[in-house]
């Protein structure tokens, strides 16, 4: 029973991908957008597995010093899928400047192909959508010795959405759509800073903030993934 496993495993991802397809080519974004978080959530329980499957077996093949003392189980984590969080491959090469780039071309061309229209206006991070609104597009990605937070930027001038993409250290994509009326609301209360919008995220107890100087920051977890504001 075993073997016959991986092959069961294949045939639901592969499946998944199918009707993914047939979503976006009939224009079901909707449909299609359901879909792809069904798929992040199946790859990210294999990933798990493959994990958990690694850390068993190093500990199976790690004599234990003491005989009497009792193992301690790690503390589950949150998994980035509960808030509808799509994953990426981690890298270390190049710059950060070039890491983000690529985050970013990459999330772009996975909302494409879900049927979003997103066009480039000026630069590398603004976009307008099909309906005219002016999208900010910043990436960041999450450096050492400062772990669990993420330093983004934006032009100083109108905005409607921001998807506000954060590269963790171990090559988890972090993205949150901010719509209009929230931006509205915490755009003019963010820092500036050589004709930039300073924002910054940061992660407390598998919680994403946004800081908004002077306090009451922004809970980010709704918004993650949730691309309705991109129409």
């Amino acid at each position: 029973m075993q073997s016959q496993e991986p092959r069961s495993s294949d045939r639901l991802e592969q499946e998944i991908l199918r009707r993914i397809g047939q979503a976006a080519n009939s224009g079901q974004s909707q449909e299609a957008i359901r879909l792809s978080g069904l798929l992040a959530q199946w790859q990210n329980a294999k990933s798990e597995r493959e994990r958990r499957k690694v850390e068993i077996e190093s500990e199976l093949n790690t004599p234990s010093l003491d005989t009497n003392k009792i193992p301690v189980t790690p503390v589950p984590t949150v998994s980035p899928v509960q808030f509808g969080i799509a994953q990426a491959q981690s890298s270390n090469r190049g710059s950060s400047r070039a890491l983000g780039e690529q985050v970013r071309q990459d999330w772009l061309r996975d909302r494409l192909r879900q049927g979003y229209f997103l066009r480039q206006v000026r630069g590398k991070v603004l976009y307008q959508t099909r309906s005219n609104r002016m999208m900010g597009v910043p990436a960041a990605r999450e450096l050492p010795p400062r772990l669990n937070k993420w330093f983004l930027g934006l032009p100083d001038e109108h905005i409607d959405v921001a998807a506000l993409l954060c590269l963790s250290a171990d090559g988890q994509l972090f993205d949150f759509i901010l719509p209009p009326d929230v931006v509205k609301n915490t755009w003019d209360k963010l820092s500036r800073s050589a004709e930039q919008v300073k924002i910054n995220v940061k992660r407390e107890r598998n919680s994403f903030y946004l800081i908004v100087p002077g306090g009451g920051n922004l809970l980010l977890d709704p918004f993650g993934s949730k691309y309705d504001a991109l129409s």
